[in-house]
């Protein structure tokens, strides 16, 4: 589980894998943002090419086992 907070200031919470979850919005590690979050830590900002354009966010936190 990743945490990213956007510019605007809205958490989104989200796993990268290759199987999707019912409970939660996925990434898959070959997608765009994937790519990116697998090389990120904590506090960084990240950015990445979206369907509506260059999107930014900051790391929050990451939980590799999706417990907080």
């Amino acid at each position: 589980m990743v945490t990213l907070r956007r510019p605007d200031g809205e958490p989104e919470r989200l796993k990268v894998t290759r199987i999707p979850d019912d409970d939660f919005p996925t990434v898959t590690p070959e997608s765009p943002l994937g790519r990116v979050l697998l090389g990120a830590g904590i506090g960084d900002e990240i950015e990445w090419a979206a369907p509506e354009g260059p999107a930014h966010a900051r790391v929050e936190s990451i939980d590799a086992d999706g417990k907080r």
